[in-house]
């Protein structure tokens, strides 16, 4: 049946945003405006922007391919996580991903990273940006994005991207132009 967890076995909140499972086997939970957790079966940690989160509210959660976790919030841009052994000790190392890095938007809703190996961001207001390692290139509506406001993105079996908006339908991307 359910084991349930909440504020009394150690979650930092009880409203869940997001929920990832890394290449590690931990269990990683956003919330709503107490950060972020981590459960690697026994013990929960707990992390906010005393730790280093540029925000609080965690909307979602990546772990790219060279593990990663990218934390995209509502408010405080992106969030990246990596993790460093240092004389025998995993130690978590949290910086911040934002408007000095090229994203338009401090709220990111949802995080992909592509068979490319790019990391998509899409926000709210912003559009969408894609990070290919060392430049984030932004697109909107002037480059023919349906809207500014991307609430999910998915890549397909083709390679196609799908950018689901706050009102104005879907585009699909090709990796060359957007059809709307």
């Amino acid at each position: 049946f359910f084991i349930n967890y909440s504020l009394a076995e150690g979650l930092n909140s009880n409203y869940i945003r997001s929920i990832l499972q890394d290449s590690y086997g931990n269990m990683w939970f956003g919330t709503r405006g107490a950060g972020l957790t981590r459960f690697d079966g026994d013990i929960f940690t707990n992390y906010t922007e005393n730790e280093g989160l540029s925000n609080s509210r965690v909307m979602n959660i990546l772990e790219d391919k060279s593990g990663t976790l990218w934390l995209g919030t509502f408010g405080g841009y992106v969030t990246k996580c990596t993790t460093r052994e240092i004389d025998g000790v995993k130690t978590r190392f949290f910086s911040q991903f934002g408007k000095d890095q090229g994203l338009l938007s401090s709220r990111t809703y949802s995080l992909i990273q592509d068979r490319s190996g790019n990391i998509w961001f899409g926000t709210d207001g912003g559009g969408v940006s894609m990070f290919d390692g060392k430049v984030t290139v932004t697109f909107t509506k002037e480059q023919g994005l349906c809207d500014n406001a991307i609430r999910k993105i998915y890549e397909d079996r083709d390679g196609n991207l799908w950018f689901a908006s706050y009102g104005s339908g879907i585009s699909k991307f090709n990796g060359t132009s957007f059809t709307n």
